[in-house]
């Protein structure tokens, strides 16, 4: 089956499957590449911040687990579809 955009395109849907697979593919990279400069800019924050004014590093550590904390909470109730507590019996 093909679906034709103008009278000199046509693609098949095996491309529009290809494509797919490679937006996929490029949001993961885009993913890592986020993350691995969130890692790199906390380096250069604690390091910019917490050394001039002799603040306690462990204050920035507090502060990006209690960032990370809803971030994590939302993506795991948009992956997993429920957020389900530990029960304690």
């Amino acid at each position: 089956m093909r679906v034709s955009l103008r009278a000199t395109q046509s693609f098949s849907l095996h491309d529009v499957a290809l494509f797919f697979k490679m937006a996929a593919q490029l949001r993961v990279w885009c993913a890592l590449v986020t993350a691995q400069l969130g890692f790199g800019a906390y380096g250069v924050i604690v390091t910019k911040f917490a050394k001039d004014s002799n603040a306690d590093p462990l204050v920035f550590c507090l502060l990006r687990d209690t960032g990370a904390f809803p971030v994590m909470l939302l993506t795991a109730f948009l992956v997993e579809g429920k957020v389900s507590m530990p029960s304690l019996r």
